[in-house]
């Protein structure tokens, strides 16, 4: 015979998503409710497939909105364990209503919701524990934590250290970069249990490797290590390489995470499978957004000036140097501190200013550093002119490759000819109008060629008159 607690619950779950029909047809059928796995199979058939658009139960609709009051109401109606249980268990495969509430980014209303769920028998898991810790709830953290507490310790270290594949470290770093652990949720984790060089379930990364792809503060990172046993361990783990012989140095994301792998021993003159070095992978182009001095701590860990002055200057294989491939002035500037040459050329015969002109970056051309390596050219020199003026094999000019305001200003001042044209013609004015974010910065760009354009001859008034009007500007501003 059914149970009549059990009948009743799924006749009031179902009938309120319009399944009377079907809880008639279990009952005329005869179907056995008495076991649980039947119970389980039949509440998650009729009550995951609710009428709602979202194909969530009523329980879980609840839930999301984070009506507390409706979500107690379904749970008080559980009159048996294994009911509740497929209610906290939701409608889906991979996750619950719980772990649902706290990955979404938009609920504000999670913290009463979630002690609610709790106190009523919720599964914490990896990705619960990681939501918490990587969105800065530590009222939740702290009560997800409790009940791991109250299991065996085998379930808890499975639950932090990886059991599903992933430890809570590891699955915080991998949410995406708009998810940052907290240092102050470390000491929790730890206290708990979670081990930092537990690895992924392919043992290709551990929270070490994420956090310093991912790039958290410094504050996370400096946690981590002093979480770590001796020193003799952390000397160890930071100089440990990846399958591509990669160490956390190499892949250092800020200035402050290189800091501190140094400081925990991490050896700046490793090199990987490639034989590339630290500086290498600091000047990556494919590994755009490093904080702009992590050069300038890399080479202030060389242990004296020659040093550094023979890492500045040496070429690789394609006898690009690492001024030629400064991501911005910070970069340059410490470079030509240790004694990068400036005058040096690669093989096609291109320097460090035609590199830091190089049109596929074009967009973010205020990053670079032209500014810098022309004052180290030195101002009104010959040879300075004779660079600044030195065109391509296309007759282009570094003044028409200029992208911004601050980059033309310097060219100029070096002796920039701003009447030169290329081999079709141009110049670089023309070279201007081209360029697809021409004006972006309120025309300063423009104005300052204009600026150097000679009127001593009324004629030469008519043109930059004529240039005003081609361009949309006002001649009187321009030859106040």
């Amino acid at each position: 015979m059914h149970d009549p607690a059990v009948l009743w619950l799924v006749m009031k779950i179902t009938a309120a998503h319009g399944h009377t029909k079907e809880v008639a047809k279990v009952l005329v059928c005869g179907t056995d409710l008495r076991h649980d796995a039947v119970l389980l199979g039949y509440v998650r058939a009729v009550v995951s497939k609710p009428p709602h658009h979202s194909g969530r139960t009523l329980f879980e609709r609840a839930v999301k909105r984070g009506d507390c009051a409706r979500a107690s109401e379904i749970l008080a109606a559980c009159p048996h364990n294994a009911a509740r249980a497929a209610l906290l268990a939701g409608s889906e495969t991979y996750s619950t209503p719980f772990s649902r509430m706290l990955n979404a980014s938009d609920c504000d209303y999670s913290g009463p919701m979630a002690l609610l769920l709790l106190d009523s028998g919720a599964t914490v898991t990896t990705s619960s524990l990681s939501a918490a810790a990587s969105t800065g709830r530590r009222a939740i953290l702290e009560a997800q934590l409790a009940v791991l507490a109250r299991g065996t310790d085998e379930a808890r270290l499975r639950v932090l250290n990886g059991g599903s594949g992933t430890s809570v470290f590891t699955h915080i770093f991998d949410r995406g970069r708009r998810f940052k652990l907290s240092a102050a949720a470390i000491p929790l984790l730890l206290s708990a249990g979670a081990d930092p060089l537990a690895t992924t379930y392919d043992g290709e990364f551990d929270a070490f490797d994420a956090c310093v792809f991912k790039s958290n503060s410094g504050g996370v990172l400096a946690a981590l290590l002093d979480a770590l046993s001796s020193d003799e361990v952390r000397h160890d783990r930071v100089n440990q390489s990846d399958g591509e012989g990669r160490t956390l140095l190499m892949r250092a994301f800020t200035s402050e995470h290189a800091r501190l792998l140094l400081r925990a021993g991490a050896d700046v003159y490793a090199v990987d499978d490639e034989g590339r070095d630290v500086f290498d992978h600091a000047l990556r182009e494919d590994e755009d957004g490093r904080w702009p001095d992590t050069v300038e701590v890399l080479l202030a860990a060389l242990r004296n000036k020659t040093e550094r002055r023979e890492r500045a200057t040496r070429a690789n294989e394609e006898g690009l140097t690492l001024l030629m491939r400064a991501d911005g002035g910070t970069h340059a500037q410490a470079l030509l501190d240790a004694g990068a040459d400036v005058w040096a050329v690669d093989a096609d015969g291109h320097d460090a200013l035609w590199h830091a002109q190089d049109l596929e970056h074009e967009y973010d051309s205020t990053a670079k550093c032209v500014p810098e390596l022309v004052a180290a050219l030195g101002r009104r020199h010959r040879a300075a002119r004779e660079r600044v003026n030195r065109a391509d094999e296309d007759g282009v000019t570094p003044l028409m490759r200029a992208r911004c305001a601050r980059d033309a200003r310097a060219l100029l001042d070096a002796g920039a000819d701003v009447e030169a044209v290329d081999d079709k013609e141009h110049n670089a004015f023309d070279h201007y109008e081209g360029w697809e974010y021409a004006g972006y910065d309120g025309n300063e760009h423009l104005k300052v060629l204009l600026s150097a354009l000679p009127r001593d001859t009324a004629e030469q008034c008519n043109g930059i008159r004529e240039l005003c009007r081609r361009f949309g500007l006002r001649a009187k501003e321009v030859l106040a």
